[in-house]
């Protein structure tokens, strides 16, 4: 899901950054936001499941941190190519005023370019989630990509319960527990008209 995120916001870059109309500028950044929502929950929740439970705070900590650098540094770019723009606005006409505009913001969308490639290689080396692989019925690689993280005996332990938590989700099943816990009467009558 990490590099499904990924891929349309390293395709779309491109596609923006050499649109000259409304429309793709319009799609690209729709898709780009639909990508970037994606990979806010998708990352954080592969997170949860592979670190262990005392570290599991300061990886999702660790993750908010980075996205809110990436946002700081966004600004100072930003902020650069405005200082740049005003430049020129004080020593060129409205031509190359035009052009530095539209040159400034092109340049900022390819430099933006660098994270989602660096998030799709990194979900390429990144390994599947345990209790993903667990349920897929690959009990030895649950137990080995738990390993990664953890000592053995947390490893065999989180390992057994997930063997004892097994029969009661094949039991349910996602559709029964979807059903269980979001339709019950007490959610729907909020969204009825009155």
């Amino acid at each position: 899901m990490m590099t499904i995120s990924g891929l349309p916001f390293t395709v779309i870059i491109p596609i923006i950054a050499l649109a000259h109309g409304y429309c793709a500028l319009f799609i690209g950044r729709l898709l780009q936001g639909v990508s970037g929502g994606f990979i806010g929950v998708v990352v954080p929740l592969y997170l949860a499941d592979c670190l262990t439970s005392s570290t599991r705070g300061r990886g999702t900590d660790l993750f908010q941190w980075l996205l809110t650098l990436g946002m700081v540094v966004g600004a100072l770019i930003g902020m650069f190519y405005s200082a740049c723009i005003e430049m020129v606005a004080r020593v060129a006409g409205g031509a190359a005023l035009f052009a530095a505009q539209d040159q400034a913001w092109r340049h900022i969308v390819w430099i933006s370019l660098s994270p989602p490639i660096l998030c799709v290689i990194g979900s390429l080396l990144a390994t599947e989630s345990p209790r993903w692989v667990y349920r897929h019925g690959k009990r030895e690689f649950a137990l080995a990509a738990l390993m990664r993280s953890r000592n053995v005996e947390m490893a065999n332990r989180e390992l057994d319960e997930m063997d004892a938590w097994a029969p009661i989700h094949q039991q349910q099943g996602p559709g029964k527990r979807f059903r269980k816990r979001l339709l019950q009467r007490k959610y729907i009558v909020r969204f009825l008209p009155a």
